[in-house]
């Protein structure tokens, strides 16, 4: 059973009688400083994989993606793909397209922004392709979902022929740590990566990869992500990306940095020691921030 517990419940007492009917082991309740901007002492912090009464689940795959594929995790995405577009000023697109006739978005998770290029562009033909079957949902008639990964399926030259796409769209389907390094976690991952050929760095160096691979005219805008609503006065468009990072950053990484040490040696209590750490490294504070970057490019 999959449990999401929210800042409705009135007292603490309540809290833990809730819990205790779940069978919970452990348990630790966090509430945040009054701010005065949203988030507010009656908020229940879900800071411990147990407080969600949680066993995530993943995509049945072997490709390296590391995060939860779960209800849990779709909720989330929904909730970030509306704080990234307040954050970009509802900018979802920002290659200059003309009249695209093919669409692919290419790790769509639940679908959230195929559906917005398919309302954006009704003369276009819209595909969005996840590991993981996209949950149902309302969607418009030019889009198509497909199960599968990218690679396997664009080998399908009779559904995806070659140079058939005028846009692709991706967002998140790769994420680096450009972050202290100093952080143990950190260090653990950064090894694991060079063993998997990842560039932690990615976000930053995604730009040079795009024109050794032969784009053009290819730019990079970046965002700023605060870690809080430290950032919401100067920049409102941040709040709610803000509270949305304070609020899942911290427990959405802690499963990742289980599923990446898996084989790399690591006994339980190191993982879990190093999951800890992470979440800790992404709690509330101001002047943290983590940056998000569009890169867009032109094949000639």
């Amino acid at each position: 059973m999959t449990t999401s517990l929210s800042g409705s419940l009135r007292s603490e007492a309540q809290q833990r009688r809730l819990l205790s009917s779940a069978r919970l082991k452990r348990v630790r309740f966090w509430y945040p400083p009054d701010s005065g901007d949203g988030i507010t002492a009656a908020m229940l912090e879900k800071e411990e994989a147990d407080v969600r009464l949680r066993t995530p689940t993943y995509h049945n795959t072997t490709a390296d993606y590391n995060l939860p594929n779960d209800r849990i995790e779709q909720d989330r995405l929904e909730d970030q793909a509306t704080a990234l577009e307040e954050l970009m000023h509802k900018r979802i697109i920002h290659a200059p397209l003309a009249e695209p006739a093919r669409i692919i978005d290419v790790g769509c998770g639940t679908g959230i922004e195929t559906c917005q290029l398919g309302k954006v562009f009704p003369s276009a033909q819209v595909y969005g392709i996840d590991l993981s079957p996209v949950p149902p949902r309302s969607k418009p008639p030019n889009v198509e979902f497909v199960q599968g990964s990218f690679r396997e399926l664009l080998d399908d030259q009779s559904r995806f022929p070659a140079e058939s796409m005028d846009y692709v769209f991706s967002r998140l389907l790769i994420c680096g740590e450009l972050c202290s390094s100093e952080w143990p976690w950190l260090l653990a991952l950064r090894e694991r990566a060079k063993v998997k050929g990842w560039d932690l760095d990615c976000g930053s160096n995604i730009k040079n990869y795009m024109e050794k691979a032969g784009f053009v005219d290819v730019e990079q805008k970046r965002y700023r992500i605060p870690i809080g609503l430290w950032l919401a006065g100067e920049s409102p468009e941040t709040k709610r990306i803000g509270e949305h990072a304070a609020k899942e950053y911290g427990m959405l990484y802690y499963y990742a940095v289980g599923q990446m040490l898996k084989g790399a040696g690591y006994d339980d209590g190191t993982v879990e020691n190093f999951q800890e750490d992470k979440k800790n490294s992404f709690a509330d504070e101001d002047g943290k921030e983590v940056d998000f970057f569009v890169t867009i490019g032109r094949k000639p």
